[in-house]
């Protein structure tokens, strides 16, 4: 006789050469063991999802984060071209040139921008 599962034998109802009836309750083993080891394998399944959340949560955290400082440094350069747009303009009239009609678009691509 084998077993799938180590355990330990609480009770044998049969003998080697003995005649058994279908459906008749041979031998039994200690469940305790087995039932910890199923716990056990549950628990490390939850503790890894509880993981696997976090780490869900921590790139998307990352995400947001990169997010709202790129929109920060794409305001903080478009406030730098209109200024310096501005002090251009502004060059210009002081030396009696009129400034030309263009837009802050125009003075950053000849800025290199």
């Amino acid at each position: 006789m084998g077993f799938e599962v180590g355990a330990t034998l609480v009770e044998l109802n049969a003998d080697h050469g003995d005649r058994v009836a279908k459906g008749q309750v041979i031998a039994r083993l200690d469940a305790g063991g087995q039932a910890a080891r199923v716990a056990s394998a549950a628990t490390g399944s939850r503790v890894a999802m509880e993981w696997a959340d976090l780490a869900m949560m921590a790139i998307a955290a990352l995400f947001l984060f990169a997010a709202h400082h790129f929109s920060v440094i794409a305001l903080r350069l478009g406030y730098v071209i209109r200024r310096e747009y501005a002090l251009h303009c502004q060059a210009r009239r002081s030396r009696g040139a009129h400034a030309e009609p263009d837009n802050g678009d125009q003075y950053a691509a000849r800025l290199g921008r």
